[in-house]
């Protein structure tokens, strides 16, 4: 599930339509960041090179249900020049 924002986005790291969250949006391995989520509780941030340059990540779990929210911020955005909609959620993921 993404947003229409989030589907230029997808669109533009050029991974097709099957998109794997942790492997060819995040490039990390969905343990560590599952990992990271128990550690610190129900957020954790990443950082790694997107279509637009550097990109943060931040990966939230939702309360009572098998569900990450994650939401992408360019470098551009990180530094707080927020174009319009920029915190819309990239997608959502139900964990099996």
């Amino acid at each position: 599930m993404a947003s229409p924002r989030a589907e230029c986005y997808l669109d533009a790291t050029g991974t097709g339509a099957e998109i794997n969250l942790f492997q060819d949006l995040l490039r990390m391995d969905s343990e560590v960041i599952l990992g990271q989520l128990e550690d610190c509780g129900t957020e954790t941030h990443l950082q790694f090179d997107g279509p637009s340059g550097t990109t943060h990540a931040h990966v939230y779990s939702v309360p009572d249900t098998q569900w990450l929210l994650v939401r992408l911020d360019s470098e551009v955005q990180a530094t707080g020049e927020r174009p319009s909609g920029a915190d819309e959620p990239v997608g959502g993921l139900r964990l099996e």
